[in-house]
C-alpha cells in the first residue's frame, strides 16, 4: 500500500520525518556584506491648525504687549538665535527687490539694536501703540509655521503729537524651540511708499 506524503514530510523506514525548510540567505551588497534592513522611522504627526491657532495668537499678543508696554529688552526673546528681522516697502516686496528699509539678522544684532534704542529712550521717551489682527496660518510643515498678519502702529513722543499711522502686514516664519513658538523670520511689509521714521524702533 502506497503512503501519501503530506507536504513537508518524508518517510525514513517506519518513521515520519519533518522536512527542514531551506532558509533564504540574506541579500548581500556588491562587496559581499549582508544588507541590513532599517526599520522605518515613524514620522512626527503634523499639528492640526485648530491646535496651533491659540499658541500662535499668544505669541502675537505677547509681541504687541512688549512693543506697547515693554519692557523692550524682552523683545529679542521672541526670536530664534538665527532670526531675520526685515522692514520693507510693499512696492519693493512685490517686485522682489532685496533692498530693505531696515534689516537685522541674528539674535546678537537684535539685542545690540535694542540696547542702543534704550539708551536713546532714556533721553527722549517715545511710545508706540501697536495692533495686530487677522492672524492667518498659511502653511504648516512639522515645527515650522508661516503666517500672514495685519498690523497697524502709531508712534508718539512724550511731548508732541502722534505721528502718522503706519500700516502693513507681517509675513512671518515661526518655529518651535524647546516647546515654545518663536519668530525665525519677521518680514514687516509697510504700505506707504515713504520710509517712516518709526522703523528705527521695532514694529
Amino acid at each position: 500500500m502506497q503512503h501519501k506524503k503530506p507536504d513537508g514530510l518524508h518517510y525514513k523506514g517506519n518513521e515520519t520525518v519533518t522536512a527542514r525548510k531551506k532558509s533564504t540567505p540574506p541579500r548581500r551588497k556588491g562587496n559581499g556584506a549582508a544588507i541590513t534592513r532599517k526599520k522605518p522611522i515613524p514620522s512626527r504627526p503634523m499639528p492640526a491648525m485648530a491646535d496651533l491657532q491659540p499658541a500662535v495668537q499668544d505669541l502675537y499678543d505677547e509681541y504687541a504687549k512688549v512693543i506697547n508696554d515693554g519692557p523692550l529688552k524682552s523683545w529679542p526673546d521672541l526670536f530664534t538665535e538665527s532670526c531675520l528681522y526685515r522692514v520693507v516697502s510693499c512696492e519693493n516686496w512685490e517686485r522682489g527687490l532685496t533692498s530693505s528699509a531696515m534689516s537685522r539678522e541674528g539674535l546678537d544684532l537684535l539685542k545690540k539694536w535694542i540696547a542702543d534704542i534704550r539708551k536713546t529712550q532714556a533721553r527722549t521717551p517715545r511710545y508706540l501703540r501697536s495692533v495686530v489682527s487677522s492672524i492667518t496660518i498659511c502653511n504648516i510643515d512639522n515645527d515650522t509655521v508661516r503666517t500672514c498678519v495685519n498690523w497697524a502702529i502709531r508712534p508718539s513722543m512724550l511731548f508732541g503729537l502722534g505721528q502718522a499711522l503706519l500700516e502693513g502686514k507681517y509675513l512671518d516664519t515661526l518655529v518651535r524651540v524647546d516647546g515654545q513658538w518663536k519668530f525665525q523670520e519677521k518680514i514687516c511689509v509697510f504700505d506707504s511708499d515713504i520710509i517712516p521714521n518709526s522703523i528705527v524702533y521695532p514694529i
